[in-house]
């Protein structure tokens, strides 16, 4: 993987969220083994930006499958370690 994908998803997702996971999920999409990993940068940058609520929302528009997943997960143990009631009730 060229150094220009690896620090895409970071670039794009301090700007445009929503284009770093369509990226990801793209790269995903054709196998590629990093995916995962990236779309975790996309996670905390939008944990960072928005909150756990929003990236709550953002986490479970994402189509159904690992990367999903992986971002709900992420964005679950944010929240629970930020408020675990409001956490709770998300989930």
């Amino acid at each position: 993987m060229s150094a220009l994908n690896s620090n895409a998803p970071a670039g794009l997702s301090a700007f445009i969220p929503l284009a770093a996971s369509g990226f990801v999920l793209d790269l995903a999409s054709t196998g590629n083994e990093k995916a995962g990993w990236m779309m975790g940068i996309v996670a905390d940058k939008m944990l960072k930006t928005a909150g756990p609520a929003e990236s709550g929302a953002w986490a479970q528009d994402l189509p159904a499958g690992g990367m999903r997943s992986g971002a709900i997960d992420k964005v679950a143990r944010n929240y629970a370690n930020q408020d675990p009631a409001a956490a709770a009730e998300w989930l």
